[in-house]
């Protein structure tokens, strides 16, 4: 059956199928009842969103910012990685880990530098802040059992943005996942 999904897509010369056509025969699978990793994560997004449109759209951007958290902080700081490599009248020269291209000692560099410290400043250290200032506005609902049964109970109308941060955790470790 996934194979039907699948047989109409049609390779370019390269033998790379389509990003869109991708994303259109993944919806066609799903609605055809086939599980899949992307049908399942967009069924639990759904599952998840809240009834109000301000919330679903919070809950959104913030599971987006929670997918691109680590590999785009593991990207910045390899920025400050850099290769050394001799050169015939004895010296050295540094080129950054992920791009030889990117002379360590440019200006060019330094100018990226600043800008990847400003980067830092946003994903690894500001979204966490911002997931641990979110977590705690809510930490008497998301702390408690008992206050969560009823959140989830009157369809999570102050909490149901944060449970993708929250939901693997039991209820006394709910900030967990800004600690680790």
């Amino acid at each position: 059956a996934v194979d039907e999904c699948f047989a109409v897509a049609d390779e370019d010369s390269s033998g790379k199928i389509n990003f869109v056509e991708f994303v259109l025969y993944m919806e066609h699978a799903r609605r055809a009842g086939l599980t899949s990793v992307f049908s399942t994560l967009a069924d639990k997004i759904e599952a998840n969103i809240t009834k109000t449109e301000g919330q679903t759209v919070i809950y959104v951007l913030l599971f987006f910012s929670f997918l691109v958290l680590v590999n785009t902080s593991t990207e910045l700081f390899h920025f400050f990685k850099c290769d050394q490599f001799p050169e015939a009248d004895g010296g050295a020269q540094s080129y950054v880990f992920k791009d030889y291209s990117l002379s360590c000692d440019s200006t060019r560099y330094k100018i990226y530098q600043a800008y990847v410290i400003l980067m830092i400043g946003v994903y690894p250290v500001g979204i966490p802040a911002m997931y641990f200032v979110m977590l705690w506005q809510q930490r008497a609902t998301l702390h408690n059992a008992g206050a969560m049964a009823r959140e989830d109970a009157n369809g999570n109308p102050k909490t149901g943005h944060l449970d993708f941060l929250v939901a693997a955790y039991k209820t006394e470790f709910y900030w967990f996942e800004v600690a680790e």
